[in-house]
């Protein structure tokens, strides 16, 4: 008879980083990023999170796989009014997982692939809120972009909320949630 088979290889080791403040988010965040071929969860605790400047995820992202997920209260937002995105998700990138995060950004997928689930999409963040005719809240502007835009790539959106997007300005039409361009998008209730 053949010998035994080995047991099977533990899983790789995984960083975890638990967010509880903001104070140099984006730079902290590309640290973790950066950890060679490991799998990386980041925590953000029930608060609301300023994001200084785009996360991008590419071929230079050196994660294996990525999940940035909340605590029930967690809050995304741009620190600052702008028309970027919040996230961007390129060709080459880890999987990225975003996980029960309420999201006052958009997240845009050039390539790559990403699982958006049990998140909320809203125009504004607690005291962040201003009215989209006066220049929008800070960050997301829903008059301007959908909350998930595909233009590569894969998205999977699962049990995703869109709280205020789209809203109707006198000369333009409703934005789309969801913009897809080229890619597959797969959403699921």
């Amino acid at each position: 008879s053949p010998p035994p088979l080995p047991p099977p290889s533990p899983p790789p080791p995984q960083y975890s980083l638990y967010v509880t403040s903001a104070v140099s988010l984006v730079s902290r965040l590309n640290y973790v990023f950066g950890r060679n071929g490991e799998p990386v969860v980041v925590i953000f605790a029930n608060n609301t999170f300023s994001i200084e400047s785009p996360l991008i995820f590419n071929s230079t992202t050196a994660a294996s796989d990525i999940e940035i997920r909340g605590e029930p209260g967690a809050a995304l937002h741009m620190a600052f009014r702008n028309d970027s995105p919040m996230i961007i998700v390129q060709k080459g990138a880890p999987p990225v997982h975003l996980l029960g995060l309420r999201i006052s950004g958009q997240v845009l997928v050039e390539g790559g692939w990403i699982e958006i689930a049990g998140s909320d999409f809203v125009n504004c963040v607690s005291n962040h809120c201003k009215d989209v005719e006066t220049n929008g809240p800070s960050g997301f502007r829903s008059d301007r972009m959908p909350a998930v835009a595909v233009t590569g790539g894969h998205a999977l959106l699962m049990d995703v909320q869109f709280r205020e997007v789209g809203y109707v300005r006198a000369a333009r039409p409703n934005v789309a949630a969801v913009s897809v361009m080229s890619g597959e998008v797969a959403i699921y209730r």
